[in-house]
């Protein structure tokens, strides 16, 4: 029988801890998610839920932590019948009140094939699944290093002690509901055995003229409070406890069926359904007057049949003038993973963009209540917005949190809520946080970076309530190539271009009379300090360091890497100059808004604004 080629295979296992708020009623002690209630004296002291998940694919090897990334099974695995394998995942308390879990594997997506005999199949109908747990500490000895070489050490012995399923039928939960206490000798052990039957054949071996089928896996973790702890009602005060929602997957396609033309209210909890109102925005429908409503987790990701992750197109177009005129109600919810560069969605050069974004472009919209988390998007000549690309007349931008992310543009403007503005805006109680960075493609004069907004035009007016920034700001040729006269003057912690009046020098500081500011934060980071070296002179070339670690600048890129006096290439922090001594000038990014550049003398930013209250975690 012809073994099946390597098929590409990738198990993302996500570990989702529900973290609930204690909650107080009319002022009783009644709580959830408490771990001590003293009625008399009215405390109240607050527990936390805290879920580990680890995984090792031999018994004797370390336990490591399962993050998105993490590959459980072997990669390179050639599938035919009697192929068998085991990864091991240990469910453990980190918190401070007792849980219980829901772990199952699922098909996140996949690709069929043809076999030797002409038919289609999918490696689902042919893959089996079976779950072992065992606690693993019993009576203060380690029943799993006793129990799991021997239950799990050969082929044989692992299939005999599992009862497998088809991944196409199963259902199986691994440990429903089962009570993980509070201590360090608490911990679970789920062994995954992953099989073909010695029964298949033929039937699931590709032929030579296609190509191979492929399975995405995925391994989901849900955690949720156990019912054990007391207060002055009893232990089953939280009995209503819910495991949170998984997050819908993507396969890739567009659903319009929810729409039509009178309802004005819609409900959407499938990303088919979001990838549907980017169809029918640019099929012309603007959505004026009409609200949208997410009722579900949404996650973006989806491979096509090479592996390479889907771009999600913008919902409206900048270039083709789709706007979305509607109100878009997150409720809360999660939209992760989304995916966008101008190459694979034919952005193509100058004015060929679309607007990179949930939102290519917005005009008098309201979007509220949303959750952006882990959005990666590269452009080129466009302008970029995690949220909106661009944003025209009376828009509110209103409790929106941007975690995870990074957009990445040149030439134009990039924002961590909003690429370009222009109208008058709200923005409040919005969070862009440190693990998201905004900044410029290939060291770029012209690009301008915010952390909220990414420029905005001088005739609008712009509101800034309750928002917290501490994005990380990261143009590439910040303080290279002269940085008195570039592009690092054009970012700005909560816009990039103020858009402020340049006429040759005469400007010299950025100005934003049209932005308003109340309980605004801005947090700098150990990011926000650069080395300047000027490492010849006042012309080219220059090396730019930042927090320690020399990157590539723009003459890097255009001219080839600058050398030292022996002639050697310069790429990292460690050379001297001419005169035998290291130059190095520390220029700390401190910026709220930067200006436009005027025959490339650029404005200095403003430091300080109404309404703005600064942390410095840098010096």
């Amino acid at each position: 029988m012809t073994k099946m080629k390597n098929t590409k295979r990738a198990l993302i296992a996500s570990v989702m801890a529900l973290f609930l708020c204690f909650t107080m009623l009319l002022g009783t002690t009644y709580a959830w998610f408490t771990d001590s209630v003293t009625s008399a004296n009215n405390l109240i002291k607050s527990g936390n839920l805290d879920v580990v998940l680890e995984y090792k694919t031999k018994w004797e090897d370390e336990w490591k932590p399962v993050d998105k990334d993490t590959k459980l099974f072997k990669e390179g695995a050639l599938y035919e019948p009697g192929y068998t394998e085991v990864v091991f995942l240990r469910v453990s308390n980190a918190g401070t009140l007792s849980l219980k879990y829901n772990l199952n594997v699922t098909v996140n997506g996949e690709t069929t094939s043809t076999n030797v005999y002409g038919d289609t199949f999918s490696l689902k109908d042919y893959l089996e699944i079976g779950y072992y747990v065992q606690q693993e500490i019993v009576d203060g000895a380690n029943y799993a290093d006793i129990l799991m070489p021997l239950m799990f050490g050969t082929r044989e012995a692992a299939l005999s002690n599992v009862t497998t399923t088809k991944l196409s039928e199963d259902t199986g939960v691994i440990n429903a509901n089962a009570p993980v206490d509070v201590g360090t000798d608490t911990a679970q052990i789920a062994a995954i055995v992953l099989t073909m039957p010695v029964e298949v054949d033929n039937v699931a071996n590709h032929r030579a003229d296609v190509a191979p089928p492929t399975i995405d896996l995925g391994v989901t973790l849900l955690a949720t409070q156990y019912i054990n702890e007391s207060d002055s009602f009893g232990n089953d005060y939280d009995a209503d406890a819910k495991y949170p929602s998984v997050p819908a997957k993507w396969d890739g396609t567009a659903d319009t069926s929810w729409y039509n033309d009178t309802d004005t209210e819609f409900a959407l909890n499938k990303v088919e359904q979001l990838a549907g109102l980017a169809e029918l925005v640019d099929a012309g429908n603007t959505f004026e007057g009409k609200t949208i409503k997410l009722s579900s987790d949404l996650d973006l990701y989806a491979v096509d049949e090479n592996g390479e992750q889907i771009c999600f197109e913008p919902i409206g177009s900048y270039r083709n003038n789709a706007e979305f005129k509607g109100t878009f109600d997150g409720q809360g919810y999660t939209i992760s993973n989304m995916s966008q560069n101008t190459w694979a969605l034919n952005n193509g050069w100058e004015y060929k963009d679309l607007g990179l974004g949930l939102f290519g472009k917005v005009r008098d919209a309201d979007i509220k209540n949303l959750n952006m988390d882990g959005a990666s998007i590269s452009g080129e000549s466009g302008m970029i917005g995690i949220v909106a690309a661009a944003a025209y007349g009376n828009c509110t931008f209103e409790n929106i949190t941007v975690t995870n992310s990074k957009a990445n543009d040149y030439q134009y403007y990039a924002g961590g809520v909003v690429g370009w503005a222009s109208g008058n805006h709200t923005y409040k109680n919005i969070t862009v946080d440190a693990s998201t960075t905004i900044g410029s493609q290939w060291g770029d004069f012209n690009n301008a970076c915010g952390g909220i907004i990414g420029g905005i035009s001088s005739s609008g007016t712009f509101y800034m309530k309750d928002c917290n920034v501490a994005c990380q700001i990261d143009t590439p040729n910040d303080v290279v190539s002269a940085y008195q006269w570039y592009s690092y003057r054009r970012s700005g912690m909560l816009v990039g271009d103020s858009n402020a009046t340049v006429d040759d020098e005469a400007v010299t500081t950025a100005a934003a009379p049209n932005l308003t500011c109340e309980n605004v934060t801005v947090t700098y980071g150990d990011w926000a300090n650069y080395t300047y070296c000027e490492f010849a002179g006042t012309g080219y070339p220059y090396v730019r360091v930042q927090a320690g670690v020399s990157v590539g600048a723009y003459t890097n890129v255009r001219y080839g890497h600058p050398t030292d006096a022996n002639g050697n290439e310069v790429v990292d922090d460690n050379h001297v100059h001419n005169d035998g001594e290291a130059h190095h000038k520390l220029i700390v990014f401190d910026q709220l808004y930067g200006g436009d550049t005027g025959d490339h003398y650029c404005t200095y930013g403003a430091k300080i604004h109404t309404g703005v209250t600064v942390v410095y975690n840098n010096k």
